[in-house]
């Protein structure tokens, strides 16, 4: 059995980082999307599902400075 803890934090104001460009990138971003509008995204290779979608895309290998801010 899985353990989850349950966290309630104000994201509207602050800048999410979602890393990787697939279904499961998709899912957190379908999630994060009811809170904010403020993502971003970095994956070398993204979904058209992801394309389609309001948010900064950088399609590249992440990096560490990509955290700067999140």
């Amino acid at each position: 059995m899985a353990a989850y803890l349950p966290v309630n934090l104000n994201i509207d104001t602050r800048k999410i980082l979602i890393v990787g460009g697939g279904k499961v990138a998709l899912q957190k971003l379908t999630m994060l999307r009811k809170f904010t509008k403020n993502i971003q995204l970095v994956a070398p290779k993204v979904i058209p599902e992801i394309q389609r979608q309001k948010i900064r895309i950088l399609e590249r290998v992440f990096a560490k400075t990509d955290l700067k801010g999140c």
